[in-house]
């Protein structure tokens, strides 16, 4: 099979690489500028990242760019499959032509939003049973033959932006869970970390009054990924607090570290079902929205040592057996099946 490969948002181009390394090894993958070239070569499908940056029109940037190349898609024979990746899942697809939305063979999403599907009943009918999951957020491949429990310090570490907008009642999850852990001296002694950020990112209008509270802030100080790694390395516990989303990147990199998870949410939904979603049960701990029990499991983490340490075994095995992807970078082979198995369902058999 021969397939084009149109990739819009280049930034986004790693949440969709093991998929592309996997289809790679029996497949030719031609990347493409332009959809018009779909029609100058000989392709058996066309991959079409669906995602557009739009601060002013989000709701139909969408739409209007997929809708711009109409005629190229519709002029086109083989299988058409969209993917979108992004932190929501926004498959805005209201202002779709309906011409476009019947010749969709496959919709690639981490998980199916209804929030967003269900905007146009019409649409939503067609498109619901071409949705194919993917696995989520999947990261490099790792050697974890060097982590060794034992070694580790009994610390939470957590460095991050201040993604998840004021959504918590005006505030932020992140900024009131640094909070929380500055104003107890035994969790301030046990915690290495701090936020990258003095505002909150990715909001039209800030808070200054709110922003002055942050703790913990050293502007603009990243770390590169190895360094990062390395710290989940040495430490046991790993503060995994909802940004835009409650499942995030930083929940298979402390997996594969053998650091257990602190302070997820309930992850099974986020806020709808996603591929091993239903893997995330007893491995790790959770506390509640609204922060209430925040310093109670915190403590608990890092004084009940072997509950600890159990979590970070548990959910190691969750990761290997789910999430880790080959020294290829590719998929796992029974995960491969579990994707390929849902392409056949819509009847693409030789993906």
């Amino acid at each position: 099979m021969k397939i084009a490969l149109l990739q819009n948002l280049q930034g986004m181009v790693y949440r969709f690489q093991h998929f592309i390394n996997t289809l790679k090894e029996k497949h030719t993958v031609v990347n493409i500028v332009n959809i018009d070239h779909i029609n100058k070569e000989s392709f058996d499908c066309v991959l079409v990242d669906y995602y557009h940056q739009s601060p002013t029109n989000p709701h139909t940037a969408m739409c209007e760019r997929i809708n711009s190349f109409k005629d190229s898609l519709l002029k086109f024979k083989g299988k058409i499959i969209f993917y979108s990746l992004d932190d929501g899942q926004a498959i805005y697809n209201t202002e779709l032509d309906f011409d476009i939305v019947n010749r969709i063979d496959v919709w690639i999403v981490y998980m199916i939003n209804l929030g967003f599907l269900n905007h146009s009943v019409k649409h939503a009918e067609i498109l619901k049973n071409k949705f194919v999951l993917i696995p989520r957020y999947t990261i490099p491949y790792l050697n974890t033959d060097s982590v060794i429990y034992e070694n580790k310090q009994n610390k939470i570490v957590f460095i991050g932006s201040t993604t998840g907008n004021y959504w918590f009642n005006g505030k932020n999850w992140r900024v009131e869970c640094l909070k929380k852990i500055w104003d107890n001296s035994f969790l301030r002694d046990h915690f290495d970390g701090w936020l990258v950020n003095d505002h909150i990112i990715d909001v039209s209008t800030q808070d200054e009054e709110y922003n002055k509270t942050f703790k913990f802030v050293k502007k603009n100080s990243y770390l590169s990924e190895a360094v990062w790694i390395e710290k989940l390395k040495s430490n046991t516990l790993s503060l995994c607090v909802s940004g835009h989303t409650k499942y995030t990147y930083r929940h298979p990199q402390s997996m594969a570290m053998m650091t257990t998870m602190l302070a997820n949410f309930d992850l099974e939904k986020d806020p709808y079902d996603w591929l091993f979603s239903d893997k995330f049960k007893n491995v790790s701990y959770v506390v509640k929205d609204d922060l209430s029990n925040f310093v109670e499991v915190c403590e608990e983490a890092l004084l009940n040592k072997e509950k600890t340490k159990n979590y970070a075994y548990t959910a190691y095995d969750v990761y290997k057996n789910y999430f880790e992807v080959t020294p290829k970078n590719t998929y796992q082979n029974h995960v491969w099946e579990l994707v390929t198995k849902q392409f056949n369902n819509l009847g693409i058999y030789d993906i």
